[in-house]
């Protein structure tokens, strides 16, 4: 391991403490993602659509899209503030 780098970043012999690669494969952390993101848009389109019965397809999509806007921007945010 003496020509290997421990870490994918530059400058590559710096010493990065407590760095560990990531085990888990980027399809699943995709996957996973993608999933809590749509159910969240899914669920708050439905709930938008139970307390609203008449509610037009083009405030669903408005719904879904502020709903969506809101899942990334949170996710975001508390990645870095947890980081």
């Amino acid at each position: 391991m003496a020509g290997e780098p421990s870490h994918p970043y530059f400058p590559q012999d710096a010493i990065i403490p407590g760095y560990a690669p990531n085990t888990t494969p980027i399809p699943v952390i995709l996957g996973a993602f993608n999933l809590l993101v749509g159910a969240s848009v899914v669920g708050s389109v439905a709930l938008a659509k139970w307390s609203n019965p008449s509610l037009k397809r083009a405030d669903q999509f408005i719904v879904g899209w502020f709903a969506l806007c809101q899942c990334l921007g949170l996710s975001l945010f508390s990645s870095f503030r947890l980081n």
